[in-house]
């Protein structure tokens, strides 16, 4: 089976390879391979769901990474609505 630290290297190649060569299957691969793999845990993605946003496979957790890596851990948490109504709660 596929582990979480290869997901971001195989289901991206996979993407681009079946949109080069025009081969959907490729495509449709890389994106159930990405909803059917279990969300990763980390100490970021619990914070999010304390807020009650939930990750069930690794396809969704790449928005609240993005968010912490862009704008709460340089501290900028307060320009982001959402970061702004969870960190006032």
């Amino acid at each position: 089976m596929l582990g979480l630290s290869n997901i971001n290297i195989i289901a991206p190649f996979l993407f681009v390879y079946g949109k080069a060569r025009g081969n959907d299957k490729f495509c449709t691969y890389a994106v159930n391979l990405l909803e059917n793999l279990p969300a990763k845990r980390n100490a970021i993605l619990a914070q999010w769901e304390d807020v009650d946003v939930r990750n069930p496979n690794v396809f969704i957790p790449q928005a609240p990474m993005h968010l912490n890596n862009e704008y709460y851990k340089p501290r900028q948490c307060l320009h982001n609505a959402i970061e702004n109504k969870i960190v006032r709660k």
